[in-house]
């Protein structure tokens, strides 16, 4: 059964004043001549945060309080904008063979050295996708073009039809692309995550100043 996830994001105010990013897990074992052997044990980064900030009105502290209970705090999953990396630009993410029609969406991280960097990109945010075939700007279905339409087998759009699933990070094509047709993409992002702990620490201070010092949180890993 998958994890709960909440289609909301964190008040802005809150969002802002994050601080952390992305992460990786290295096994580095030293030897006795000083070398090392590492070895790369995620294949994908997942980032985390943690946010601090304080308030001078007691009623500010009420929606988050209020965001807390409703995700049960680790129990549910939510969306969160990174505003250091929170934009896709047009960018191909992958060419018809004239059978595959849905094309996950990701990032593309390029410095120098041999290999680039795909991040997987889960949560679109409507409203902001663009989507080109054989560089041909398309049209897009509506969100929530797909309702009342049963759950399994997935819904697909019709012949000729384009969707974004912005709860996958999906491009959806009602008819296969075309061998090698070049499918690209633009759209902003959220990063879905969840609390990193089961209580809420306040701190009431005198003159109405309330602080929570800590709100950690995680990326959740939606795609392998």
């Amino acid at each position: 059964m998958a994890d709960a996830f909440d289609d909301v994001r964190l008040p802005i105010y809150i969002e802002r004043g994050a601080k952390g990013g992305p992460g990786f897990n290295t096994t580095v074992k030293e030897m006795a001549s000083g070398k090392e052997k590492r070895n790369q044990n995620w294949s994908r980064s997942r980032a985390h945060w943690d946010i601090g900030f304080a308030i001078d009105d007691l009623d500010g502290l009420r929606p988050v309080m209020a965001f807390f209970y409703a995700r049960r705090a680790r129990a549910r999953g939510f969306r969160f904008r990174d505003w250091s990396d929170y934009e896709l630009d047009r960018q191909q993410i992958g060419a018809g063979d004239g059978a595959r029609r849905v094309f996950p969406i990701f990032k593309r991280y390029e410095a120098d050295g041999p290999a680039p960097f795909d991040r997987p990109i889960t949560r679109p945010v409507r409203g902001t996708a663009r989507v080109w075939l054989k560089g041909v700007l398309q049209t897009l279905l509506p969100d929530g073009w797909d309702a009342g339409m049963p759950a399994s087998p997935r819904p697909m759009p019709a012949a000729g039809k384009v969707a974004v699933d912005f709860n996958t990070g999906e491009v959806l094509f009602g008819t296969a692309p075309a061998a090698a047709a070049s499918i690209e993409i633009e759209c902003e992002f959220d990063v879905p995550v969840r609390f990193d702990m089961d209580e809420l620490d306040l701190e009431l201070r005198g003159g109405g100043l309330a602080a929570i010092p800590s709100i950690p949180i995680k990326e959740l890993k939606e795609r392998s």
